[in-house]
């Protein structure tokens, strides 16, 4: 029976380690005490100080919270009076986020604050910020969007065009589905004989796929493609417009402005918003 009880406490030891293994880089590895600015989405900054090897104070909007370290499959997790505060590290940034506890009474909420480690005073370093959670945003009002066309691609008499919208609002946003399109003549008309047909097939260089919510940071954008036969191959006549009338999804206000596509036959294909391709953190 001996020999039988040794290794159930030896595995009793081992579990207790795992969870207590230790923090993330920023909490102090030897008892001495860290204190960690934060730079979160939408301009706001954190607090979080680690006295010791096993607990985090954090610091948001006024008030703070004395958390413990908690078992995490990986980076530091630390709970305690209805908050979590949970940080990462990887080869080129800290990232931490603020959350309802698991067993708070706002448990399962979307993330209070999402961070990246500020830069070490005098390094020079400034961190990009952190990205977009789309489940955490609300979706961009017409009213802060800004559309343009930003490009033409010609190939095989067909025409591929991207267009953009650009959030110009305070906070960050989101947009999923299609835009709601339709181009017009000189008389303000929508072109005759011309349909809009929307697509999710590869367009404009993106994988197909079904939309997929797009989180767009102040200044940043979003864009969507279309595509088109731009050179006569039946008896039809190529119909020029002069303007676009778009409705960004979720929206019912339209954004209007100059364009001069001339499509050749009688449809146009239009691609759901995607991320921009140029922008790593859209």
């Amino acid at each position: 029976m001996r020999l039988l009880a040794r290794p159930t406490a030896a595995l009793a030891i081992l579990a207790l380690a795992a969870c207590e293994k230790p923090p993330a880089t920023t909490a102090p590895s030897e008892g001495k005490p860290v204190d960690v600015a934060y730079a979160c989405e939408g301009g706001k900054a954190l607090k979080a100080s680690y006295p010791d090897a096993r607990t985090a104070v954090v610091t948001w909007e006024g008030q703070t919270f004395t958390l413990t370290l908690a078992e995490s499959a990986s980076g530091s997790r630390y709970t305690g009076g209805g908050r979590e505060w949970w940080i990462k590290s990887f080869p080129d940034r800290e990232e931490g986020t603020l959350s309802p506890s698991p067993t708070g009474a706002a448990a399962g909420g979307p993330a209070i604050a999402v961070c990246r480690k500020a830069p070490t005073p005098g390094t020079g370093q400034t961190p990009p910020p952190p990205q977009p959670t789309p489940a955490t945003l609300t979706i961009c009002r017409s009213g802060d969007l800004t559309l343009r066309q930003l490009e033409t691609d010609a190939g095989a008499g067909q025409r591929h065009v991207t267009y953009g919208l650009t959030n110009n609002g305070p906070a960050a946003c989101t947009l999923k589905g299609f835009v709601t399109a339709q181009w017009l003549d000189a008389d303000g008309d929508p072109l005759e004989g011309v349909t809009v047909v929307q697509s999710d097939a590869q367009m404009g260089g993106t994988d197909a796929g079904a939309p997929a919510e797009v989180a767009i940071a102040p200044g940043g954008k979003a864009v969507f493609f279309v595509s088109y036969t731009g050179i006569q191959a039946t008896d039809k006549a190529c119909t020029p417009a002069k303007r676009m009338r778009a409705t960004p999804p979720g929206n019912s206000q339209a954004i209007e402005i100059a364009d001069d596509i001339a499509p050749c036959t009688d449809h146009i294909t239009l691609g759901p918003v995607r991320s921009d391709p140029g922008q790593e953190r859209l």
